[in-house]
Order: structure tokens, then sequence, then C-alpha cells
């Protein structure tokens, strides 16, 4: 089984603390004897219940808070045990990770693609050349009837690799040693080739190291065959 994802998480404790403060308002008493008169001042004029709620809001909100800084406190961790550093960013949001691998600077961070809801893990890396013909995205899934042509596929049939977008000379990225390197590759997504940058993006955080360095250590590998292939491209011309 999968490790859960952040997202899977985050969703799971905020429903559950959400679940819980809400219950807590609905057991709370509106109504009893006060022990004692109260004390004459402004918020004397409080409602109790006025005063209940506003206790349980901000109840919610520092189990809110204490989710996202716990959250913030995983990611890092994990980058750290695959070699990424965290850099500067908000205290309640999850920083860009950043590393160095076979002379490329990588980066990791969470993305939303399209009217997902999803968080996605985004790890790119830069090309030294561009390349129109390169331009292409192939996603690896465990679906049985992708959309998009399949282009190879694990021996066990588990994992296809399939081209969704693009295409132009993708056989010359894709050689024979390449695919077996690919076909390693366990974890569902979607690998890219846009602009001046190679990227993974994985739609389920990956919960450990290992993970994080396989995606990094593909998307490096990506980089480096489409410039092999830019090069040989402009070589013949």
């Amino acid at each position: 089984m999968a490790p859960l994802g952040l997202n899977s998480l985050n969703r799971i404790f905020l429903l559950a603390w959400t679940a819980g403060v809400g219950w807590m308002a609905e057991r709370t008493p509106t109504v009893g004897p006060l022990p004692s008169p109260p004390a004459p001042g402004p918020l004397a004029a409080v409602p109790v219940a006025g005063l209940r709620y506003g206790a349980l809001a901000l109840v919610w909100l520092v189990g809110v808070v204490g989710v996202l800084a716990w959250q913030r406190t995983l990611w890092t961790t994990m980058g750290a045990g695959a070699g990424f550093r965290a850099e500067t960013a908000h205290p309640l949001s999850l920083p860009r990770l950043t590393t160095t691998a076979r002379g490329r600077t990588i980066t990791a961070e969470t993305v939303r693609r399209g009217w997902s809801p999803l968080a996605t893990l985004r790890v790119e890396a830069a090309l030294e050349t561009t390349d129109p013909a390169a331009v292409f995205e192939l996603e690896i899934t465990t679906d049985g009837d992708p959309a998009g042509k399949v282009l190879f596929e694990a021996p066990d049939a588990d994992r296809r690799y399939v081209l969704t977008d693009g295409g132009g000379d993708v056989e010359s990225v894709l050689t024979t040693d390449f695919r077996a390197e690919l076909l390693e590759v366990e974890t569902p997504g979607t690998l890219a080739v846009v602009g001046s940058h190679a990227r993974y993006d994985v739609a389920q955080l990956p919960f450990d190291a290992a993970r994080l360095s396989t995606c990094a250590r593909t998307t490096v590998r990506l980089a480096e065959q489409v410039e092999a292939a830019s090069g040989n491209r402009r070589g013949v011309d």
C-alpha cells in the first residue's frame, strides 16, 4: 500500500478536527444556572453562547495552524532526507526545495494543475538547450485504459507509459536504455518537457525521501536525454 500523501492527511485531519469542534459546540449547554452573578464590565453584556462559539472558533483556528506547521515540518524533513534544502518562505507555506545533482539545479515544490483542488509535487531540472521538437508529455499510469498513445509498458503490465501530449521526435529521447530506466520507476506521474525545463509531476505527494529522490533522478535523466537528442539533431543538420 502506498504511503498517504500530505493532501490525504490534511483532509483527514481537518475533517476530523472540524467534526470534533462541531460536536463540542452541540454538546455544550447553551443555558444553565450561573455559579455566581456575572462581574460588571463590558463582558457582562456578551451572551454566553457568543463566548462559547468564539472560544471554539479559536480552538479550531489553532488546530488548523498546527496542522499546517506540522505539514511544513514533514515536507522539509522529507526534502532533507533526499538531499534537498528548503528556501525561505512564509512560515505556514511549503517552501521550495532545491538541490544539485550531476551538475544541475533541481527544484521541488507543490503546484496545482488546472481546476484540481489537490496539490501536485513538481520536480524540475533546467535544460541547457531548448528544442521545440522535444516538447512532449509522458504519463506513467496504472490505468488499464489510458487516454493517449501507449508507447510501452512494464512486463507485468501494471504500469503503462502513455504519450498524452506533443510527440515530435520523442523516440530519440526515449532510447532503449532510458526506457529500461523508466520501467524501474514505480511512482505514477507525468514526465514532461516544457520550455526550458524537464519536469516530473506527481499528483499525490510522496511521503518519503526515497520517492522524492527517485523523482529527482528521473527528471535529471530526462533532461540529459533531451539535450543529447537535441545535440544529435543539430549534428545531423
